[in-house]
This record gives C-alpha cells, structure tokens and sequence, in this order.
C-alpha cells in the first residue's frame, strides 16, 4: 500500500541499538528547532537475577541533554514481548506524552484474561498519555508525524510517518538474531581453536583468554565504545563477506527475486549488470555463505566469508522507471535487508 506524504521535511533521526532484545530504539528530531520524539525505547532487563538495567534508556537521557533537546512524544509502535519499555523512566526526566495506538485496549484486555491479572490492572489504556487513531496527526516541532494502523503482528501495531521517514516497529522485522547468536558460538570456538593451537600457530604455549580475545577478528563486528573498548550497543552488528572475482569473472551465482541468473560477467549480452547496481544499499539478499579458511598471523587470527550463492531483490529508485513494490512478489518474508551497507569492489583476483 502506498502512502503519499506531501512534505519538505527531513526528521533528523538517532538510533539506539539494544542487542539483548535486538530493538532499535529513535530520537527523531525536528530538523528547524529542538522539540524531539522517543521512539520504542528499552530498559534492559535479566532474566536470570530479574534486575532492570537503564544503560541504553541512561544514553538516550545523556543525548538529549548534550544535544538539549525538548521531548514532547514516547511513542510505542506497539506493546513488546521481548523488553520492557523505557517509556515512563524517561518521561520522569525529560518530560513529554507518552503515546501508543487506541487498540492497545484490544490487547489488555486479551492478555488480561490469559494471565488472569484481575480487576486492579486496568484495560482501558489509562496506563498512556495519548491513544492514537489510524489517520492522526501528531506534532514534533514544526515536524509533522501521521499515524497508520498496521495490525497483524499485534492488534495495537502503528507506523508513525515522521517527515520522511516511516517507524513500523515488529511490522517488519530486523534480520536474523538467529544468525547473529550463531556466528557469536562460532566466534567462540574459533577462539577456543586458537587457544588449543597455540603453539602451532602462534609460537606461544598457554596463551590466556585474554590474550587470545584480543588477537581475534571477529566474524560479527560490533561498534565498540572509544571510552570503555566495549560494545556500545548503540548499533545493529554487522557481518561481511567476499564476493570473488577470477580473472574478471564474478564467481558468486546470483539470482534475482524470479529465480532468474543475473548476468554479471558476460558484458556483451543485453542483460549484463553491473554488481554495484545490484549489490547495493536497500537491496533485500538471501545468500548462502561459506568459511573458507581459518587465516592466522603472530599477531592476529579470523576466518574468512565468501558468498557462493546470493538471491537478490534490487532496490529500486525513480531513475530506475516503475519504482512500486509490488504486493505480490515472490519471498517477500525471507528476504534480508541490508541496512546502512555499503559494497566496496575490489581489485583482488581470487585463484
């Protein structure tokens, strides 16, 4: 479904990323003044000892005093099952509403009943400042933001039109947690391979954990913090792999969304493209990866990724002609988005 927004506006956009609950939380900011909204925010949460942790929700109020930004909206896309919202703590210091969709009375009231929560927990949605309506309008600033109602996930699930940007919350989901708690285990026992071959491949017997975390390359990077060494959180892990050429050719088969062979290395013929045109920003792949050597130096050791295969869904922009995605098209569900990517060629030849 297409959506026309008429608008000039640009929403100056912040994200927070929690890797626990693999949420992204906003600030979205009215570019012309100060006035700003939270969206999805998280307070962390263990499960094993049940103690809640502010880390990230602490970041959020530590950005908006540098950037002395004036909160009017903590919008929930919806209600979560997997973190606690950071909503009313933030609301406490730094002001604000806190809103969510009207239908998330159709919700209390469906697990009120499951969870047996009895007359004293509240089914009318007192516990939100603002219920939204599908079609509202609501202001940050100067910045106009719409409300659509996209049920199906949740009942209560909104996307916020924000300037130019859309907010869908779990109506499209971020790729691969799975994937992203496996390469971790990989990781790991790389590490463990290190330290067991240490005299083998490093020159050195009974290397310390230490010793040897510092020496990996990790398959899953992670943004890590200039103060503290550690992960901050603040953004999505990243994974990168090889795309080999051999005296030219590109040696990855890919195939667009009709199972179709994308022609990359004939130039001669009518549907050659360029991989840069294909392997791009915005583009939605399915690929099947593979490890194809443990690599090892004095000082370092990782492995290396290679694609063998890619299924891709090229981004398409008004250049390109008829730019609408169509209902219809074929693994809509499976495909990956790559966000915030960017395909370097390289000159490399591979062997």
């Amino acid at each position: 479904m297409f959506f026309e927004k008429e608008t000039n506006m640009i929403a100056e956009v912040k994200p927070f990323f929690d890797a626990n609950s693999n949420t992204i939380s906003y600030i979205v900011r009215d570019p012309q003044s100060r006035h700003a909204a939270i969206i999805d925010s998280v307070l962390g949460f263990d499960y094993a000892s049940g103690t809640i942790m502010y880390t990230q929700a602490d970041d959020i109020i530590k950005y908006v005093e540098s950037e002395q930004l004036i909160i009017d909206w903590h919008v929930e896309t919806h209600i979560h099952a997997d973190h606690i919202s950071a909503a009313p703590y933030l609301q406490e210091r730094c002001g604000g509403l806190i809103a969510i969709s009207e239908h998330i009375i159709d919700v209390q009231q469906t697990f009120g009943k499951f969870f047996n929560a009895g007359t004293e927990f509240k089914r009318n949605g007192d516990q939100f400042d603002k219920l939204f309506k599908d079609q509202d309008i609501f202001m940050i600033g100067s910045l106009e933001a719409k409300c659509i109602h996209t049920p199906g996930h949740t009942p209560a699930c909104m996307t916020y039109f924000i300037g130019d940007s859309a907010f869908v919350g779990d109506t499209l989901f971020m790729p691969c947690k799975e994937f992203y708690e496996k390469m971790n285990q990989f990781d790991e026992r790389l590490k463990e391979l290190g330290k067991a071959n240490s005299q083998e491949w490093f020159k050195k017997k009974n290397m310390s954990d230490e010793v040897i975390e510092s020496m990996y390359t990790q398959c899953v990077k992670e943004h890590i913090d200039e103060e503290t060494g550690e992960p901050s959180g603040r953004y999505p892990p990243n994974f990168s792999f090889k795309v080999k050429k051999n005296e030219g050719n590109i040696m990855c088969r890919c195939f667009d969304e009709n199972r179709k062979e994308i022609n990359f290395n004939n130039k001669d013929g009518k549907d050659h493209m360029v991989v840069t045109d294909v392997v791009k920003k915005n583009s939605s792949i399915k690929g099947l990866f593979k490890c194809d050597f443990v690599w090892h130096s004095p000082g370092k050791f990782g492995c290396t990724w290679s694609a063998a295969q890619l299924k891709v869904k090229v981004a398409k922009s008004f250049s390109d002609g008829y730019a609408f995605a169509d209902d219809d098209e074929e693994d809509e569900k499976e495909a990956e988005r790559i966000s915030q990517a960017q395909f370097v060629e390289s000159e490399e030849e591979e062997e």
